[in-house]
């Protein structure tokens, strides 16, 4: 084997791990994205129910304002993941076409 053909394996295993990564990467943006809704249903829950009178809405903002900061933040972060993994999963298919393409263009013998 040469080293066109060893990179071109190389960057094929690189492209499966990419994508491999972006599976398990996908898959926890999932969960935490249920967990998020959860707490987001809790919160619009509580704010519901202090919403009741002028007076009582202030208490359950108070009462929420941080638990809507947590769930704020956990959208964004879940966001930026996704970004990562979107990432991963375009250049882990790049990396397989590029490292087949290495490597059956590296077997072929030069016409001289």
């Amino acid at each position: 084997m040469n080293s066109k053909q060893i990179a071109g394996i190389v960057l094929f295993v690189l492209g499966i791990g990419m994508l491999i990564t972006s599976h398990y990467i996908a898959g926890e943006v999932r969960s935490g994205n249920q967990e998020i809704e959860a707490g987001q249903q809790k919160i619009d829950a509580t704010n519901k129910f202090f919403s009741v009178t002028v007076v009582t809405k202030p208490v359950g903002k108070g009462l929420t304002s941080s638990g809507q900061e947590r769930v704020n933040a956990g959208r964004e972060e879940s966001a930026y993941y996704e970004r990562v993994a979107e990432g991963l999963r375009i250049g882990g298919i790049a990396a397989l076409i590029i490292g087949i393409g290495v490597f059956l263009f590296s077997r072929l013998k030069p016409s001289s």
